[in-house]
């Protein structure tokens, strides 16, 4: 993967990733969504439930932004906030997108495989990822098909409640890899599917 890059006195390039670390030290990773309430929800809530679970997430920085964006800026986001990080930067950087009806997807994968963002498609939104959880998806969805199948398991808002499974991950992402078993950051799969697993993969790892 190419670096992330910022930018030293000098105008040198600079690899902003952290460096090799002991098993003790603190992994720090940047999510950056294009929603601005579920995707966050999602991503804190899980590294909350892991953290009651004693798994290494216990031990994790996780930083996670929801810019309300197109796929091409929330790449941009992703890798200004990476930037901003200075000499303390991010193990990872995530940018987790839709395909919905976004015209510019393909340039912000050209952008993000430029600076060492990882991209992360739902297709056709992150929804997908969230029905998972309860029940396999293997039929072409829409967006709207997603929230009448999310309302019967009680999603009905963007907001996640408390009572999310989020223990149902593994099985979700065995779901995920049925619906799309060449399942790869930067890459839009079929309709439907979702790389989001990746993210909870780092996240827990």
């Amino acid at each position: 993967m190419r670096p992330l890059l910022s930018m030293r006195s000098r105008g040198e390039p600079r690899d902003i990733r952290r460096r090799t670390r002991t098993r003790t030290e603190r992994r720090a990773i940047l999510i950056v969504s294009e929603g601005v309430r579920t995707e966050p929800d999602y991503f804190n809530g899980l590294a909350r439930a892991e953290r009651r679970s004693n798994i290494t997430v216990h031990s994790m920085a996780l930083t996670v932004v929801g810019t309300g964006r197109d796929p091409r800026r929330v790449v941009a986001e992703a890798k200004r906030q990476a930037q901003l990080a200075g000499a303390d930067p991010f193990d990872s950087v995530w940018a987790v997108v839709d395909v919905d009806q976004h015209s510019n997807l393909q340039d912000a994968i050209i952008d993000a495989k430029a600076c060492g963002v990882r991209v992360v498609i739902s297709n056709p939104c992150f929804e997908v990822w969230l029905l998972m959880h309860f029940e396999q998806v293997t039929a072409f969805q829409d967006a709207k098909q997603l929230a009448r199948r999310l309302s019967r398991h009680g999603l009905e808002t963007k907001a996640l409640p408390a009572t999310f499974p989020y223990t149902n991950r593994a099985i979700a992402q065995q779901r995920a890899r049925i619906c799309d078993p060449h399942s790869a950051r930067n890459r839009v799969g079929p309709n439907p599917s979702t790389a989001a697993h990746l993210v909870v993969e780092d996240i827990i790892r």
